[in-house]
């Protein structure tokens, strides 16, 4: 019954034009940063960052042909030598292929032996990939976070206390205790919603700490972001005046113009 009238309660049409104009500002940010980070003289990593994509794509078509192919053949218990030769051409994986491979009938046991060490071999290059193109990509992290902090910060303020999102969708940003709002209100609004100091500190682990230490820092932060978010929407949802944590750390509240 409480459930009931929680929701009953619940206004979503602010909050769904909130994250209507905040999506918009989103897309805005990311065409900035990304037109930024692919100017070479900017993003010195910007060539090393492609190759490296490349190859992780190339790695990952390779996986999925290689247990395409594999459940192709388990389907009628038969791995025929054309399969095999087909499979072990220029393959990360042919070793692995080779040391299961002694006749053309594959059973069950052999099939999910050989599947579960591939996808181990895979999940260890995916780790790999994804750490050398974080630091490949440590530029384009910064350039976006920088331009996150920027609009959502400085060019909030100087619009005066609306982003573009915010302009189209007749939303504005005022204070929740008549107090002026300054442009730190505004950076440290940005902070918060956008995440940017947690993943800033993510940011100085992955420049300057090891793989192993990077990798575990990672897990948390990543979970702290995620509650940080859900938490943010939490209290948009269910409080009356709409202020999620940014808005209450920084006394403000999103109202709505007359259209």
């Amino acid at each position: 019954m409480k459930e009931r009238n929680i929701m009953k309660d619940l206004n979503l049409k602010p909050v769904i034009k909130r994250i209507g104009a905040y999506m918009i500002d989103i897309i805005i940010v990311l065409i900035i940063a990304t037109s930024i980070t692919n100017i070479p003289v900017i993003n010195k990593h910007f060539e090393e960052y492609q190759t490296l994509y490349q190859e992780y794509q190339e790695k990952y078509q390779e996986y999925t042909n290689t247990t395409s192919l594999l459940n192709n053949s388990y389907q009628d218990k038969k791995l025929t030598k054309e399969e095999y030769d087909k499979l072990i051409e220029n393959n990360t994986y042919k070793d692995i292929i080779s040391k299961y491979y002694e006749d053309e009938l594959l059973e069950e046991k052999e099939y999910n032996a050989l599947k579960k060490e591939i996808d181990t071999t895979y999940k260890s290059l995916v780790n790999d990939y994804s750490y050398n193109l974080q630091k490949k990509g440590i530029y384009n992290s910064i350039i976006t976070l920088t331009t996150t902090l920027i609009y959502f910060g400085v060019i909030q303020y100087l619009l005066k206390d609306q982003t573009i999102g915010k302009k189209l969708l007749h939303l504005k940003v005022v204070s929740a205790n008549d107090k002026k709002i300054t442009i730190l209100n505004y950076l440290l609004r940005s902070l918060i919603l956008n995440n940017i100091f947690l993943n800033g500190i993510n940011l100085i682990f992955l420049n300057y700490a090891s793989k192993e230490v990077f990798t575990k820092c990672d897990s948390i932060i990543s979970f702290l972001v995620s509650f940080v978010e859900a938490l943010i929407i939490y209290l948009v949802l269910i409080r009356k005046d709409n202020r999620g944590l940014h808005d209450l750390a920084c006394n403000t509240k999103v109202i709505e113009l007359n259209s």
